[in-house]
């Protein structure tokens, strides 16, 4: 039987991938062309899956055959570590990064507050003005939920470990634009509230036009001071408000 070799030379013991550097068998992975922006500002892509991460690399999972970057640690589709060559045992996730993006939040025990999800018409128009996005019609009504000290706003991928607070992958309120960690609202043991960017491919927004603040993302990785009632805008069109608890007499 001939040797099977991969487009790089390498003699494989899989006949679909090469078992040492996960090419296919025969030549490069086929991966899909990378997003292009839209004309006009700010531009609106969904955000990119580990496929699309480097979609030139030729490189792909030696398990599930899924493609990916050359900076990426775990296969997006099935969790094997790249490292090692071991997949998650069943109900454990792998390893995630902290997602906080300054001071890490001390819990108080109590509920501080309550966080409302909406579509907002208005923040697609800015970001998405040539439709590449299709907007939700009829919007789906406001979701609230409770925050105690920190929520992570992002799409869920059980595969990395990224189980966020405010999943904008799930329906009636799914966010093609949203990163899978997008950013973090929370609130301080002194009373403040606080959000944070966490490189979020189509930025996060704090405020609303006219405010002159609002017409540009806030830094990534830097926590921005937030007051309760002022809109936090993430993706093609999700809206979120914090509205603070009172505090007890």
């Amino acid at each position: 039987m001939s040797e099977l070799r991969c487009g790089d030379g390498h003699v494989s013991t899989a006949a679909d991938y090469c078992s040492v550097c996960g090419l296919a068998i025969g030549g490069a992975a086929a991966a899909p062309p990378a997003p292009t922006a839209p004309a006009g500002a700010p531009p609106v892509a969904p955000a990119p899956s580990a496929a699309a991460a480097a979609p030139a690399s030729g490189l792909a999972c030696p398990n599930c055959g899924e493609a990916h970057g050359p900076a990426d640690v775990f296969c997006e589709s099935c969790g094997l570590d790249f490292a090692s060559g071991t997949l998650p045992e069943a109900g454990q996730d792998p390893a995630v990064t902290s997602i906080s993006g300054g001071a890490a939040p001390v819990s108080t025990g109590a509920r501080s507050g309550t966080l409302t999800v909406s579509v907002d018409a208005g923040h697609y128009a800015r970001m998405d003005s040539d439709g590449q996005l299709e907007l939700p019609e009829p919007a789906p009504a406001p979701l609230v939920l409770p925050i105690h000290t920190s929520v992570l706003i992002g799409r869920a991928k059980p595969a990395r470990g990224i189980h966020p607070d405010v999943d904008l992958a799930a329906p009636p309120h799914e966010d093609p634009a949203v990163s899978t960690r997008h950013a973090t609202i929370e609130c301080r043991a002194d009373g403040t509230w606080w959000v944070t960017d966490l490189g979020s491919t189509n930025g996060t927004y704090v405020g609303e036009p006219p405010d002159p603040a609002a017409d540009d993302p806030i830094a990534a990785d830097t926590p921005v001071a937030l007051t309760p009632g002022t809109p936090v805008f993430v993706g093609a069109w999700t809206r979120l408000v914090v509205t603070a608890e009172a505090p007890s007499a």
